[in-house]
């Protein structure tokens, strides 16, 4: 009985012939965006004291970010471009809208394994 809840938790259901996140993805699409966008904020500040322009140029300053950066970069079929798009939509962002949160769940949908096995099919 519970390894069939799980399944149905991870597994990515088919609506309107397409493959959408797993109800797994979608819960941890809001704490993955809330940490990345808390360690964005950092980030921003510390620039903001060097007096410099937030960049991935200046990632090297907050080494949490350039960790959670590199954890995303390692996710399975997880492409530079993807996290690149992430990463873009935080830098450039004043406020937590439904781009970035679009932004986080496609990086967490594609890494799935459920999105893995659409692919291998």
């Amino acid at each position: 009985i519970v390894l069939r809840g799980w399944n149905d938790w991870v597994t990515s259901p088919m609506q309107k012939g397409k493959r959408v996140p797993s109800n797994l993805v979608t819960e941890a699409t809001l704490p993955v965006l809330n940490v990345l966008w808390i360690l964005m904020k950092y980030f921003k500040i510390q620039c903001s004291q060097l007096k410099l322009r937030p960049s991935m140029d200046h990632v090297y300053l907050c080494a949490p970010l350039g960790e959670a950066i590199r954890m995303l970069k390692g996710l399975p079929n997880t492409t530079e471009q993807d996290v690149a798009t992430v990463i873009d939509a935080l830098l450039t962002a004043t406020y937590l809208d439904g781009d970035q949160k679009a932004a986080v769940r496609v990086v967490l949908h594609e890494a799935s394994p459920a999105f893995r096995e659409t692919q291998e099919t």
